[in-house]
């Protein structure tokens, strides 16, 4: 066997391992990379592509006589550093979604839904709508490129042979999760706020004219002026969501650091 095979499998066999062990985490939950769209072994070969690639340039050396159980623990957290750092970036385009099912409550789509093939599970329209828009501009921003290169440059800040992890990343992690609802409601709170106004004026309308027959006319009704409101939002909307995006890439950036 040459002598280089012989070395990269005593030295550098295990570092792979590890360096795919943190790239697959990020394929898991990672907006964009875990989507169903992708077959799975597509996504493995990028995985073993990328890993390949970045392990010459890691210093670090592990033996092959290492005790299974470091092995074990260095290979679970790196894969909760990718773990970690997709669900993050999911997790803010979520609340993206969570606007689209208040809205779409509001707009009577409380109960059209769609089935998503990412999540195997039928989602609410307008939800399902306003996530892959979101999903589109963060893509158009190259968004899964910088937090895929702020993975790879990880591995410069984080040693790949690390088996500690700051409790204080569980503590930014539990702040963005309460983001995601606070998000929902800042992006959906006008357009639900406005279609109330609506409902009101529809009640006064019934009180008004007791004739007419104002469940025949409120829906339709409340559905136009709900599509022609969201209409002259999205550009607003578009520019909230790109600016989510740098929060993105910013959270993940953050979480990295703190993990060092």
């Amino acid at each position: 066997m040459p002598h280089d095979v012989v070395n990269f499998l005593e030295n550098k066999f295990l570092v792979w391992c590890l360096v795919i062990s943190r790239i697959s985490g990020l394929f898991i939950v990672g907006p964009l990379f875990s989507t169903a769209f992708i077959p799975a072994i597509v996504k493995i070969l990028i995985i073993l592509f990328l890993s390949w690639l970045v392990t010459p340039s890691i210093e670090s050396f592990i033996p092959l006589d290492t005790p299974i159980i470091e092995i074990f623990l260095m290979s679970l957290s790196n894969f909760i550093v990718g773990l970690l750092a997709g669900l993050i970036a999911n997790a803010l385009l979520t609340a993206v979604a969570h606007m689209g099912e208040i809205f779409g409550i509001q707009l009577g789509f409380g109960v059209a839904e769609v089935f998503d093939p990412q999540t195997m599970t039928q989602t609410p329209l307008v939800s399902q709508f306003t996530y892959l828009m979101a999903v589109y501009i963060f893509t158009l921003m190259k968004g899964p490129n910088m937090i895929l290169i702020a993975i790879l440059k990880s591995f410069d800040d984080i040693p790949i042979n690390f088996t500690d992890i700051n409790f204080s990343t569980f503590e930014n992690i539990a702040r963005i999760g309460s983001q995601i609802f606070r998000i929902g409601l800042r992006f959906g709170m006008p357009l639900v706020v406005f279609m109330v106004v609506v409902s009101f004026i529809l009640g006064i309308l019934s009180k008004l004219m007791p004739q007419m027959n104002i469940f025949m006319i409120g829906l339709p009704v409340k559905i136009l002026v709900g599509l022609v409101l969201f209409a002259g939002v999205f550009p607003i909307l578009a520019d909230a969501i790109t600016k989510l995006s740098f929060s993105i890439i910013g959270e993940v950036r953050e979480l990295l650091t703190h993990l060092r």
